[in-house]
């Protein structure tokens, strides 16, 4: 298959229904909602990746500026947990957090994903004291994690299936619509031990 031409841009209302339908199909049904799609819009962090010659969105990065207290939360449902995480700054540090990343099948395994995790996270770096991630574990691989330790995240937690009380939806690693997998905290910056 021929690498296609993509271009990075910014999502806008005309595109929340496809990116919804994009998720449900690459992270799995329910797990990225509507509303989550919808305050992404505008965003100057959260993109779609799109084909240049047919406009078809073949990716999505949902991404949301958090504060200290979000971040200590979820490290704080860790049930594994690697290495202490003490702020190396004042509580009014610029945290974000790497939300969903989905890449249509068809284009999966050939940078596409790479090109648009770069994409947002080289120059949110620039602007970012800390930035936060949650990576499927999926059986003892966790898909992402060389990715984000190359780009300098470290692992810190993990967090036991925290969606398998979410109701509606279908989870594509568990083949199931009770979610069981794990989720893995990764940090990046000045959280880091």
């Amino acid at each position: 298959m021929e690498k296609l031409k993509c271009v990075i841009a910014n999502i806008d209302n005309s595109m929340v229904n496809e990116v919804k339908e994009l998720a449900d199909l690459t992270v799995g049904r329910g797990l990225v909602t509507k509303e989550e799609v919808l305050k992404s819009v505008g965003s100057d962090i959260s993109f779609v990746l799109t084909d240049e010659k047919s406009n078809e969105i073949i990716g999505f990065s949902l991404n949301e500026k958090i504060n200290a207290k979000i971040l200590s939360s979820i490290y704080e449902m860790c049930d594994t947990i690697f290495c202490k995480l003490e702020p190396a700054a004042p509580s009014d540090v610029n945290i974000y957090n790497l939300g969903a990343l989905g890449i249509a099948p068809k284009y999966q395994h050939q940078g596409y994903g790479k090109s648009l995790f770069h994409a947002v996270v080289d120059p949110l770096k620039l602007r970012a004291d800390s930035i936060s991630a949650l990576a499927w574990k999926k059986g003892d691989s966790v898909p992402m994690h060389n990715l984000l330790e190359q780009a300098g995240f470290k692992q810190v937690g993990i967090l036991k299936s925290p969606y398998k009380d979410v109701p509606g939806i279908y989870c594509d690693y568990c083949k199931s619509d009770v979610c069981e997998c794990d989720s893995c905290l990764y940090v990046w910056g000045c959280y880091l031990p």
